[in-house]
């Protein structure tokens, strides 16, 4: 946390309701409450809708991530996709950035791309058409955590073994505490 108490990196996922037919991508940005399930919040519900989503969908977690860096929103209102898969890719950029100074990768399915590069004196976190500066030292261990909180409820409260996703973030948490 810095000195106005603001965490440096905060995520909470929604889930798209059952009977939520997005069609007006203004009506869905202006309109979230509409639409959408917090999935920290309203943890039974959202499970609940992702499981029966998997019924007729081979994915359940259709919805938006809010992604913020010191309060500041990352992702516009009007981005949402299968929230695991955004979480995967996230995660994915995090990996190749502590590997090789930049990452980049898409939206499950569509064609938003998330970047991060190594900028002087810091780095640079993109979605979109949207960049941010941020303290790597700040932003890494911050995104890994969120990631790490977002897998661990998908195995708690879908039963869906996400092991693969929490050892990859265990892994790029060991390698970014040997770079740093």
């Amino acid at each position: 946390m810095n000195q106005a108490g603001l965490q440096a990196v905060a995520s909470e996922p929604f889930i798209l309701l059952l009977d939520a037919e997005v069609t007006d991508l203004d009506h869905f940005a202006a309109n979230h409450d509409m639409y959408l399930v917090s999935m920290y919040r309203e943890p039974a519900r959202a499970a609940a809708i992702w499981k029966e989503r998997l019924q007729d969908a081979p994915v359940g977690s259709d919805g938006f991530l809010s992604l913020s860096y010191f309060g500041r929103e990352m992702f516009a209102p009007s981005l949402w996709d299968e929230v695991m898969g955004i979480w995967y890719e996230i995660v994915d950029v995090i990996g190749q950035f502590v590997a090789q100074g930049k990452g980049e990768a898409l939206f499950p399915d569509q064609p938003v791309e998330i970047r991060m590069s190594q900028q002087r004196g810091g780095a640079v976190f993109g979605i979109h058409e949207q960049d941010f500066i941020v303290d790597p030292h700040l932003f890494v261990p911050g995104v890994l955590t969120e990631a790490e909180k977002f897998f661990e409820w998908v195995e708690r409260y879908v039963n869906d073994d996400r092991s693969d996703a929490l050892s990859d973030i265990r892994a790029i948490r060991e390698a970014w505490g040997a770079r740093s």
